[in-house]
């Protein structure tokens, strides 16, 4: 016999025993449910009985599962709700069971994307140009502050760094070159030579800025005309512990983002050519936070869509993921440069503010398992 029957059977006995003591007694006690209805207190009792035995009729309400009121993939913050994944095959694996045990079936407004207010999700627009190589090319029409879509920029940026080098824009050409110039000085006042001793501090602030419009003109074809400002600070302890940098996003109250990088701690890396480890940690901070920096500079924060891409996990959502993943694929394959930007770590130093969980796919297009 199943629970839901036993309980039942038991409630309804329960019901009928309190009802007859009570008629036996000759005190037959009625419970107002409204001015229509009365019922017996002994049919009452077996009710609730039914209602209690085993949690049949009103089980608890699972933490983990999407109410109506949320979105289907979207999860209770709660650090007791899953252990942190400590390898990316087990939060792969985390994510297939998660969608096994609890399939959503997306209905056509869902999946439709909502149009915003602010940007009206439009799109960004780019011109077919030849560069000094004589290649075709596509160059974009400039972005403006807070007015696209997150996951446009992420498209963006994936299909610009798709590809090869002999049809970048002649100002990615030009940035390339001068940054092989600067890796290939392996003098002591060379500026990555620097950037990898033990206070990074005598490389100065602005020198550290005209690296960074190098880096965003290569990853992020970023131009004068987008007018993203990026200003640069050493620290001597970052706002998170543990962590070797900080951004500070652009808002209507401060124009420009801040990147800070602690001078003094570094990750564990390998040596590249005449760049010690300590410059190639620093170097791969570095982007990790320009990447904050992009994405909080042009993205819609008013798209409903919003948190998913970028505020879960500490800002490490799904469209901070894949321009991640297309900076790191393109560093090492298309200018040799092992970067890492440590994406499967900021989800795990993040765990406690993951909103919402990805699908199986989207996860794996973050090419976390190497």
């Amino acid at each position: 016999m199943s629970p839901f029957r036993m309980s039942l059977i038991v409630g309804i006995c329960a019901g009928l025993l309190v009802f007859h003591v009570s008629l036996t007694s000759r005190h037959l006690t009625i419970i107002h449910i409204d001015k229509y209805r009365v019922l017996p207190r002994g049919i009452c009792m077996g009710i609730l009985s039914l209602s209690i035995i085993k949690g049949q009729i009103m089980p608890p309400i699972r933490t983990d599962k999407p109410t109506s009121r949320s979105r289907p993939n979207e999860i209770a913050r709660s650090s007791s709700r899953h252990e942190p994944p400590r390898t990316p095959h087990e939060f792969l694996y985390m994510i297939k069971e998660y969608h096994r045990a609890d399939p959503v079936k997306l209905s056509q407004d869902e999946t439709a994307p909502r149009t915003c207010k602010n940007c009206g999700n439009t799109d960004i627009k780019t011109t077919s140009v030849h560069n000094t190589l004589g290649n075709q090319v596509d160059e974009r029409t400039p972005l403006l502050f807070w007015h696209h879509q997150a996951s446009q920029l992420s498209d963006l940026t994936t299909n610009g760094l798709k590809a090869s080098r002999e049809h970048l824009t002649d100002s990615q050409l030009k940035a390339i070159d001068v940054l092989n110039g600067m890796i290939e000085d392996h003098s002591e006042q060379a500026v990555l030579q620097r950037l990898g001793h033990q206070d990074a501090r005598s490389v100065k602030g602005w020198e550290m800025e005209r690296l960074i419009i190098l880096l965003t003109t290569i990853f992020f074809q970023t131009t004068p005309w987008d007018r993203m400002e990026v200003r640069f600070d050493w620290s001597d302890q970052p706002s998170d512990p543990g962590s070797m940098g900080d951004c500070t996003c652009a808002g209507p109250d401060q124009p420009y983002a801040v990147v800070r990088l602690s001078a003094s701690e570094f990750r564990p890396f390998q040596n590249f050519r005449h760049l010690s480890g300590r410059a190639m940690s620093r170097l791969s901070t570095l982007l990790h936070e320009l990447v904050h920096a992009y994405v909080g500079y042009y993205a819609c924060p008013c798209c409903s869509s919003y948190r998913e891409d970028l505020v879960q996990l500490g800002g490490h959502g799904r469209v901070w993921q894949r321009v991640a993943r297309s900076v790191e694929r393109f560093a090492n394959d298309t200018l040799g440069l092992p970067i890492d930007l440590c994406r499967f770590e900021a989800i795990v130093n993040n765990w406690d503010d993951m909103l919402f969980w990805p699908m199986e796919d989207e996860a794996e297009g973050w090419e976390l398992v190497c």
